[in-house]
């Protein structure tokens, strides 16, 4: 597990490589309607937030609303994209746990119990 980056929003581009941010996780896919990019230097010098195809994306911020928890998987067609500060990547060892396991696991009502978000003051955070 990895928590994004915090770029600072004048890093923000309109061209350059995706940052996925906590609007662009959905359910089961990310949603690139309201992209913000960063330059490929950026990129290049934060290479640890790269993402690959197959890692999950969980929302940290209200990471369940009412038609479920907003947890996408990164699909070829999204990258080059990087992590953003409270987005987490997962990213399961693959002899240790397989990608499908994990993604019903997370939706699991055990799971979703487990951080009950509803617990928090405030906005819900994980």
């Amino acid at each position: 597990m990895l928590n994004g980056y915090a770029f600072k929003s004048e890093c923000f581009k309109t061209v350059g490589v995706r940052l996925v941010r906590n609007i662009n996780v959905s359910h089961g896919h990310i949603d690139w309607t309201h992209a913000a990019r960063a330059t490929p230097v950026i990129a290049r010098n934060f290479a640890q937030f790269a993402l690959q195809a197959g890692d999950a994306g969980l929302s940290l911020d209200r990471p369940i609303i009412s038609t479920g928890l907003e947890l996408a998987t990164v699909r070829f067609c999204d990258l080059p994209c990087m992590l953003l500060q409270r987005v987490a990547r997962l990213s399961p060892g693959k002899a240790l746990l397989s990608h499908d396991y994990m993604t019903l696991w997370l939706q699991s009502d055990r799971f979703i119990n487990a951080i009950d978000p509803g617990r928090s003051n405030g906005a819900p955070h994980i």
